[in-house]
């Protein structure tokens, strides 16, 4: 670089002005890329803390007002009315939309179960009640059962009269007061004298009055009613008659398989409702049952 003097001053002047040792040194590529890195990052950071306090932040009810209010009334001799008060929600639910059960409704529920627990004791009862068969435990069983003015008239102690209950079942309840209950069962027996066949006794019916105690057992109120069964004759008109076709046959030897096997057909016919086609069918014993089968 050439300097020149002049006569008028003694500074150095530059004919060209170096300015690269004026500018700044250059940043590194790397560097400048690192820091918008960790900028972002920054940022994303406060952006998260900021969303989350937010959210977490309660939320305040926000009230309208009337613009408007309306004007106070006058005030008069006559008493102001409560203002009705209104329940806050009970487990996220609003009282308003629980259903008020009645004191009937709150009954109704638990006598299903008190119901079916007077049934099963009424069969039972009627079970041991007419068997007679020289267990001391049964006839020791109904007279516990009974009150204490009925329980000495019951004819369990007869040895030489056997009576057995094939079978019992309840075909009507009602309710007869608080707790108390009355249930219709229709039973058969076998009877015969000691060492004798027992013979099949016709169908009959007897009441039994139930009561649920406050302790939750349950009692015999009094000795067994007779009720009446009345059965009847139902009118019913055959179809018309027709000779079932071999696949019809064949569904019907399907069907009676698991009672025996298929003898005669004594009678068939289709209607609207199909075929109906009365058969033999021998079991076991060698007697032929004849079944009504509608393949």
């Amino acid at each position: 670089m050439e300097t020149l003097e002049t006569p008028d001053s003694d500074a150095e002047t530059y004919e060209t002005i170096p300015w690269a040792q004026l500018a700044p040194p250059a940043t590194p590529l790397l560097t400048r890329v690192g820091t918008w890195v960790v900028g972002a990052l920054v940022a994303a950071v406060l952006t998260y803390l900021l969303v989350a306090v937010l959210r977490d932040e309660p939320k305040q009810a926000v009230v309208a007002l009337d613009p408007k209010p309306a004007p106070v009334a006058a005030a008069t001799s006559s008493p102001t009315a409560a203002p009705a008060t209104v329940s806050p929600p009970v487990g996220g639910q609003d009282l308003g939309a629980i259903v008020a059960y009645s004191e009937a409704d709150l009954m109704a529920i638990a006598p299903e179960e008190d119901r079916r627990v007077a049934e099963m004791r009424a069969v039972w009862f009627v079970t041991d009640y007419f068997t007679v068969d020289g267990d001391a435990q049964t006839a020791a069983d109904v007279r516990s059962a009974l009150p204490t003015e009925s329980a000495s008239v019951v004819p369990h102690d007869q040895p030489e009269v056997i009576s057995y209950v094939e079978w019992a079942h309840p075909f009507a309840v009602q309710p007869d007061g608080p707790g108390h209950y009355v249930v219709d069962v229709a039973f058969r027996t076998l009877q015969g004298s000691a060492g004798s066949v027992l013979a099949r006794q016709p169908v009959r019916a007897v009441r039994v009055r139930v009561a649920i105690l406050a302790d939750g057992s349950v009692a015999i109120r009094d000795l067994p009613e007779p009720v009446e069964i009345r059965t009847g004759v139902a009118e019913a008109v055959p179809p018309p008659s027709a000779e079932p076709p071999p696949e019809v046959v064949e569904q019907l030897t399907a069907r009676i398989a698991s009672h025996g096997t298929l003898g005669d057909v004594l009678g068939a016919g289709v209607g609207a409702d199909g075929w109906r086609v009365v058969v033999a069918v021998r079991d076991s014993s060698g007697l032929s049952w004849p079944l009504v089968v509608r393949p």
